[in-house]
């Protein structure tokens, strides 16, 4: 039974060794390799060459006169009805809208806001790439982590087994003590089973979405002071608000409607005489359509709700950081008492071991001695994971991109 344990180990020793360590030889990507083969795997680049496009479209649309497609009119009549002095008239022309100067002035002010939301979309979708990055990468190393402490734990278990397995046979040990030890052992079995399956599903998460299999050679990050004056999610909603206001402006302006001016050349033919004229019309709207009202109150709502929406926002985000700096402060405690403890435990265990031996000591008490040993070591391991982690989200709240000097 002790050799079929030893192959159950050696086998679970190649798995893990196969999980942790395959991609060694990959060289470590930093946070803006990761950064960059996510939004590759996404493909974001997609998205960002529409925005530069619609900023485009919309400047080569504000610079222009013209407010509406070029209208062509062709126009015939005949008086058929007349067969003394028949008459006909032929008409063709071209009309368009054009914008007031208020008109234009207000739309190059919204296309100058649009040319600014590449760049903002593009620091957006870093940043929303950057926090998921941060879950990946901590779900992994947490993951990573619980695997090797289950591992050791388990290489604990049969080397006690392995041992006892000696005594019973020197006959210094009972049966109920390997019979003990083999509980232990295969519940130990079981937990690194468990571990290796959450780990193989991380990696694979954090593979998937980075394009990479091993982390980066530094995965904590300095906790940052301030919240930044450039926060990616604060700068969209911000964008929003001007672009609102702008729309607001043009919509103000297009009350006063479009005027429309008309050129063509008309040919009339009586009694088989033809005079030819030229046709010039101007059309000046006057700006009484009640439809402009409403369509400026609706916009003037669409830009108190994202001014609101902005300001809600930002207070969320502040409220956030004070709360994820308590967490911190308690967190770096729970780890400063965990690493106390783990020594304390630690030395316990170097005494039990002792005394197991020289026979003062029962196995019930060495494998629960063992058992607080190893949950003080989680602890200990938990509580960085967790420091690690919740500074990670702090800059993430606070506005960073991974990679990004602060």
């Amino acid at each position: 039974m002790i050799k079929t344990k030893s192959n159950i180990l050696l086998a679970l020793g190649i798995v893990s060794l196969f999980s942790v360590s395959a991609f060694a030889d990959e060289k470590a990507p930093s946070f803006a390799d990761l950064l960059n083969s996510y939004q590759k795997q996404s493909g974001y680049e997609e998205t960002l060459n529409a925005y530069q496009q619609s900023a485009s479209a919309q400047a080569q649309s504000s610079s222009s006169w013209m407010a509406s497609d070029v209208g062509l009119t062709v126009h015939h009549e005949t008086d058929v009805f007349n067969k003394d002095l028949p008459s006909r008239n032929w008409q063709v022309g071209a009309s368009v809208d054009f914008k007031l100067p208020k008109q234009r002035d207000s739309m190059q002010k919204l296309a100058g806001l649009v040319s600014q939301s590449p760049e903002i979309e593009k620091r957006y979708s870093n940043w929303l790439a950057s926090g998921h990055l941060r879950e990946l990468i901590w779900n992994y190393k947490k993951a990573e982590q619980q695997l090797e402490l289950d591992k050791q734990t388990l290489e604990v278990s049969q080397s006690l087994l392995d041992m006892v397995s000696q005594q019973v046979q020197l006959g210094e040990r009972s049966e109920l003590d390997k019979m003990v030890v083999e509980q232990r052992y295969l519940g130990d079995e079981m937990a690194y089973q468990v571990a290796l399956t959450t780990f193989e599903n991380n990696r694979n998460a954090y593979q998937k979405w980075s394009g990479y299999s091993a982390l980066p050679s530094v995965v904590n990050e300095q906790k940052v002071a301030t919240l930044n004056p450039q926060h990616p999610e604060l700068a969209k909603l911000s964008f929003q608000s001007d672009q609102n206001m702008a729309l607001l402006d043009v919509k103000r302006a297009e009350k006063s409607g479009t005027p429309s001016f008309f050129m063509g050349l008309q040919t009339d033919q009586v009694e088989n005489q033809n005079q030819d004229s030229v046709i010039v019309e101007l059309t000046l709207p006057l700006g009484i359509n009640p439809e402009s009202d409403r369509m400026v109150a609706e916009q003037k709502l669409a830009a108190t709700q994202a001014r609101f929406h902005l300001q809600k926002k930002r207070t969320e985000i502040e409220l956030s950081l004070e709360q994820l700096e308590n967490q911190l402060n308690a967190a770096a405690q729970a780890l400063k008492a965990s690493k106390a403890k783990l020594r304390l435990a630690e030395k316990a265990l170097t005494l039990a071991n002792k005394a197991y031996r020289l026979g003062d000591l029962n196995i019930q008490i060495l494998l629960q001695t063992q058992q607080q040993t190893i949950e003080s070591r989680k602890a200990y391991l938990n509580a960085e994971i967790e420091y690690g982690r919740l500074q990670a989200e702090y800059n993430q709240q606070a506005g960073y991109i991974l990679g990004e000097k602060q």
